[in-house]
């Protein structure tokens, strides 16, 4: 065992505590989205994202990454043009 390291220090260690700290929604996706968050053991957890347009709610866990929230934005702003044009010439 190697003795200039202390015998807890792991990499991807989370501390004392056993909690990764919270990570900010830096993501420019989350201009369209709330987050929700739901308690878990004391800590609040990103879990859910509701949409700004549709009001859709879609999973949002920090593994889970923000591909598809891109994906639903996408096509949620060319529902929402389609829809606009529609109402438009209707009229």
């Amino acid at each position: 065992m190697d003795s200039s390291a202390p015998a807890s220090a792991t990499p991807g260690s989370t501390g004392s505590t056993g909690r990764k700290r919270g990570q900010k929604c830096t993501s420019d996706v989350w201009d369209d989205f709330d987050p929700i968050y739901n308690e878990v053991n004391g800590v609040k957890v990103k879990v859910k994202a509701k949409c700004h347009r549709c009001k859709s709610i879609l999973s949002a866990a920090g593994s889970g990454g923000t591909g598809h929230l891109r994906r639903h934005r996408k096509s949620c702003i060319a529902k929402s043009e389609r829809t606009a044009r529609v109402q438009g010439a209707s009229v």
